[in-house]
């Protein structure tokens, strides 16, 4: 498997992606920022 930054969200966790097939889109929280 290789693996490739595609998004450079400077996360302070970044935890629980889930990909959205529908909307093409990777969704994430990141609870210490509160995002």
């Amino acid at each position: 498997m290789n693996c490739e930054l595609i998004v450079d969200a400077r996360n302070g966790t970044g935890e629980s992606p889930v990909w959205h097939a529908g909307e093409q889109a990777l969704y994430w929280a990141d609870i210490p920022a509160r995002q």
